[in-house]
């Protein structure tokens, strides 16, 4: 076991993540008004699992550390379940992927070929910790330059399909929450083998700064694309992401003929005649709650500085053009939308309406799940997207 940071001193770890739970709890319930949410006495709430038994057993934990190599630490047999549970713990509460390692001292290469050989929970059977149960996944890198880290999930079965998520901002390879994790996990269970990477320079990849942003994103999506046909062959090729990702996949897909089909959270919205007046008694609704003690909206200082990152979406002259080029070559896109697009997108048939010139019903199907926020944080609301995607590809002619 290779474990960076694992968790030292279990008391204080448990206490500081009670903390963060009422904390986020706190904002959940003022933020979504008269919506009710469970006591998190087992820290379950915030997606961490932490069950009371386990609760027990990390409060109980002190593990020593050892002097054999820097930011490394080489446990025990002893405490070795332990400390590889709360180290999953831990990065499951910051979004951090599970094999996290110190590659001054490992390289990426050496850490494939320790992670080549198959799990044997994922082939023999399915583990209860991973949805999905049943798989194989593999370190590996990618690109011309082999700059950049990525994570191929696959069945252990026959693929069906193979599916290329890309990062979201400035968000590595796990996706917020882990969102991309648990998506890639569940879908395997469906023959889906999925490829999750970092862009180049944000998480374990390099950075070449070899051109423009939008130059060097276009390129890293297509390096995985090949990387995901010469690795697991599959009639069915789609991209998709959240956010600025979706947008970037769904780029590529408009000039990259293997790509079937996309896959788009939260991604490009344009108010329409509809939405006008949906969006109105969404407010008037808000201002009801508000004025009954109800509902109170977050307090938002004015900003003094220039926002870090300013990312405008795709304009829809271009979205369109993209839309028609692909129902021209017959690829599918499905397009999910969360409470975090409310400001721009509140109906499923607002897709249709704002590109009132396509026929999209062959080619576009859409889910509005306005009860969660942009980035799932809860457990819940990620379980809810992932099946909501799994059955979408499950019906995939």
């Amino acid at each position: 076991m290779i474990a960076w940071d694992p968790v030292l001193e279990g008391a204080s770890h448990l206490a500081a993540l009670r903390g963060m739970q009422r904390t986020y709890e706190r904002a959940t319930q003022r933020l979504r008004g008269l919506r009710e949410l469970p006591e998190a006495r087992d820290i379950a709430v915030a997606g961490l699992r932490l069950a009371p038994a386990a609760a027990r057993e990390l409060t109980a934990l002190s593990l020593p550390r050892s002097l054999a190599a820097p930011l490394t630490w080489v446990v025990t047999s002893a405490g070795a379940r332990q400390a590889a549970a709360f180290a999953t713990l831990d990065g499951a509460a910051h979004g951090w992927s599970q094999l996290t390692v110190d590659t001054d001292a490992y390289g990426w290469d050496d850490v494939a070929r320790w992670d080549d050989v198959p799990r044997r929970r994922g082939v023999g059977g399915a583990d209860p910790r991973r949805p999905g149960g049943a798989m194989i996944e593999r370190a590996c890198q990618l690109g011309a330059h082999r700059h950049l880290v990525g994570v191929m999930t696959l069945p252990a079965g026959q693929v069906r399909r193979a599916l290329v998520l890309v990062s979201a901002g400035l968000v590595p390879k796990a996706g917020p929450y882990r969102l991309y994790v648990e998506l890639a996990r569940r879908l395997a269970a469906d023959g889906v083998a999925t490829l999750r990477f970092d862009l180049d320079g944000l998480g374990d990849s390099a950075a070449t700064g070899a051109g423009a942003l939008r130059e060097r994103t276009a390129r890293d999506v297509a390096a995985a694309v090949d990387h995901v046909r010469a690795h697991a062959a599959a009639p069915d090729l789609i991209v998709g992401g959240l956010c600025s990702g979706a947008e970037d996949a769904f780029r590529h897909a408009a000039i990259d003929p293997r790509v079937t089909g996309t896959i788009l959270i939260d991604p490009f919205s344009y108010p329409t005649a509809g939405f006008a007046w949906r969006h109105a008694r969404h407010r008037l609704g808000r201002r009801a709650l508000r004025a009954l003690g109800r509902y109170q909206p977050f307090a938002v200082r004015p900003r003094t500085d220039a926002a870090l990152v300013d990312y405008a979406y795709i304009p829809q002259p271009e979205a369109r053009a993209i839309l028609a080029a692909l129902i021209a070559r017959d690829a599918t896109s499905h397009f999910v939308y969360t409470g975090g697009a409310l400001e721009t997108f509140n109906h499923p048939g607002q897709l249709a309406a704002m590109f009132p010139d396509l026929d999209l019903r062959r080619h576009a199907t859409v889910d509005h799940l306005p009860q969660m926020e942009h980035t799932q944080a809860l457990a819940a609301d990620r379980a809810a997207l992932i099946e909501a995607i799994a059955a979408r590809l499950a019906a995939r002619r």
